[in-house]
């Protein structure tokens, strides 16, 4: 059997392994909220899934960010998404992360001064009186991979987007104009283990000590084998092709039907 093809039969399964870590986890499980149990919920929907066609939604995880300069503001990551394969190959996958702030605007210090609209440019944040003691959605990413898409690239990454429509984002304030859905810039492939490893490293969080858990870096080295090894040969290979022939540019390359 061919590498590529041997290497999307261990999506599945990755996957799998991958939720069965996280609704086991005895450090996700003590978080202040009882969420972990959608990860449960889609473990064992994924593992008893009939037919070829499967789907799993994974409802967004709350998670706190322990950053003293940012504690005023409550502040906490939402990571979440849906995740649709055949048989054992992952078909297309839209991951989400927010950072949400939770703002006591009667504890906030004097420089957080009352902001009209007109003068919002460069303001500590031009929603924070409007909606204080409110949660409020201050980013929003999505990292989609959708190999079988030709519009757009396979990989991207996209900032803001639609939000999810469920109990979490309910009374939730969002800035940002959700129809508005490009750019979509050209990404590596993300999986639910290189975001979490990727968040849990770039903020301080209860899930900190999984970067040192040896069970967790081999799912990230796995995730890195199943998504990023081939992703890098086949760009650098185009790459170094393209600069000899030149017949396409990268960009002509990802949007085109033929890549």
């Amino acid at each position: 059997m061919p590498r590529a093809r041997n290497e999307e039969m261990q999506q599945k399964s990755h996957l799998l392994n991958t939720l069965k870590f996280i609704s086991e986890n005895s450090d996700f499980a003590s978080l202040p909220s009882d969420q972990f149990k959608f990860v449960s919920r889609a473990f064992s929907k994924l593992k008893g899934a009939l037919g070829d066609d499967w789907a799993v939604d994974i409802q967004p995880l709350e998670i706190p960010i322990l950053n003293r300069e940012l504690e005023l503001h409550h502040p906490s990551l939402l990571i979440g998404g849906i995740i649709q394969g055949r048989r054992e190959k992952i078909s297309w996958a839209s991951l989400q992360i927010c950072i949400t702030f939770t703002s006591d605007r009667d504890n906030l210090p004097s420089s957080y001064t009352e902001v009209s609209p007109e003068q919002c440019l460069n303001a500590p944040s031009c929603c924070l009186n409007q909606c204080r003691n409110q949660k409020r959605i201050v980013r929003c990413f999505h990292f989609d991979f959708q190999p079988e898409e030709t519009d757009k690239p396979d990989s991207h990454f996209q900032y803001g987007g639609k939000i999810p429509q469920n109990d979490q984002y309910m009374g939730c304030h969002y800035c940002l104009e959700p129809f508005l859905e490009n750019p979509r810039f050209h990404y590596p492939p993300m999986d639910l283990v290189l975001l979490f490893d990727l968040f849990i490293r770039e903020f301080q969080t209860p899930l900190a000590k999984w970067t040192q858990e040896p069970y967790w870096k081999g799912l990230v080295f796995k995730s890195q084998h199943l998504y990023w090894e081939k992703y890098w040969e086949k760009l650098v290979g185009f790459i170094s092709q393209s600069q000899t022939a030149g017949r396409q540019t990268l960009h002509e390359w990802i949007y085109s039907e033929g890549k």
